[in-house]
């Protein structure tokens, strides 16, 4: 008998991996921990620590939220220094930037991690916006239109689903016409203005338009016809947990789809039970 046996696995590899993998994705924040374990086990675990990325310019005494792991530059750039280029730009897929952190840092980090494609930024600081011209494959992007406004093209050309923050302005529209593949957005705040609902419903691109607003000033999507991929929701969590739950797969997007879909549908059996009783 091997002496060697009980340090040896006794599943099969493929087994093992798929079952650290779940675990890491449903407790991220137990990764360091499983990285303990062996060696093949950090191989498979430890990129999985840097698939969602809080930065924060201070961690204070929170250092989760929602059971994701939170970093700042500083620990971020230690990884930068230890790990090859590849790590992070194969790793990082959801970046959180809460803007605070120095815009040298910032500039490193999405150089560092230019393979994102879910992103949430609202600083909208001069310095630091040329730092995004080195995302090229964001595919969700949270941004105030301030900053959005401001934004360098190359970010705003692979954007397929944008959230927007803060008031619309006359720029607005404009803007989004740089977004050569935008499919769906979202707004947050005050309700949209006639002018800006209306160049949006008149988008054929669009397949999808959200606005998030309070019961105080919901849009009445009644006087819309029913072909207009308009939805108002609320907004039952924070920033950071809305974000989050996207992260993880439990975005939004699903349910104002969904809502869209059975609108129409409920509009084609009214105009077939329309027919047939002509008929």
């Amino acid at each position: 008998m091997d002496p060697t046996g009980l340090l040896s696995p006794r599943l099969p590899p493929e087994l093992e991996c798929k079952i650290f993998t779940i675990t890491s994705l449903s407790r991220p924040t137990t990764i360091p921990k499983l990285m303990l374990i062996a060696w093949r086990v950090k191989s498979w675990v430890e990129p999985l620590l840097y698939r969602v990325i809080l930065l924060r310019h201070r961690l204070g005494s929170i250092h989760q939220i929602l059971g994701f792991p939170t970093f700042t530059a500083e620990i971020l750039d230690r990884v930068i220094q230890d790990k090859t280029p590849a790590f992070l730009q194969e790793s990082a897929r959801h970046l959180f930037l809460d803007g605070s952190s120095h815009p040298s840092s910032l500039a490193t980090v999405l150089t560092a991690c230019n393979g994102v494609t879910n992103l949430f930024v609202l600083s909208s600081r001069p310095k630091f916006l040329p730092s995004l011209a080195a995302l090229r494959c964001v595919r969700h992007l949270f941004i105030n239109v301030e900053a959005l406004v401001n934004a360098p093209n190359t970010l705003l050309r692979s954007v397929t689903h944008l959230e927007l923050r803060d008031l619309d302005t006359p720029a607005l529209v404009p803007i989004l016409a740089l977004t050569p593949l935008l499919t769906h957005v979202a707004f947050h705040g005050a309700p949209p203005s006639a002018t800006l609902l209306r160049a949006l419903c008149a988008d054929t691109r669009l397949q999808c338009i959200v606005f998030f607003l309070s019961a105080q000033g919901m849009v009445d999507i009644r006087s819309l016809a029913t072909d207009i991929p308009v939805v108002a929701l609320q907004l039952k969590k924070d920033l950071y947990e809305h974000w989050l739950s996207g992260a993880a797969g439990e975005d939004f997007w699903s349910v104002a789809e969904s809502s869209i879909a059975a609108r129409r549908a409920c509009e084609t059996e009214q105009l077939e039970m329309h027919d047939l009783q002509d008929s």
